[in-house]
């Protein structure tokens, strides 16, 4: 949609509290605004998602959120209703920041043995 940015930010206003919470989670790693306007480090930008631009079907790719910088790339999606899908979407079952994950599941099991197996 060529205008995804405003129409994110509309929808924004649709969404409900925990929908608010969810998508600031999402974009920032934080379920709550600062309470001063001075306490924001940084502006939330959003960008166009280049490698959906190449893709036949660009509503097959989901929004990606990168919290450390405040900022989400979207595809041009075809519509404004395919928009607020994938990210509805995403901010409900992508919940993981960068490595929320077990970060031993990436390096394999321990190679440590007990003292008691000696």
């Amino acid at each position: 949609c060529a205008c995804a940015c405003a129409c994110v930010v509309c929808d924004v206003d649709r969404f409900s509290e925990a929908e608010r919470a969810l998508w600031l989670k999402f974009v920032w790693g934080r379920s709550r605004l600062p309470v001063r306007a001075a306490d924001f480090e940084m502006r939330f930008c959003i960008q166009t998602l280049r490698s959906a631009e190449e893709s036949p079907n660009p509503d097959a790719f989901l929004p990606i959120a990168h919290t450390c910088f405040f900022s989400m790339q979207l595809p041009r999606y075809s519509s404004v209703e395919i928009m607020q899908q994938r990210v509805l979407w995403a901010i409900t079952n992508c919940v993981s920041i960068d490595a929320d994950f077990a970060a031993g599941e990436i390096q394999g099991p321990s190679t440590a043995q007990d003292s008691d197996d000696e």
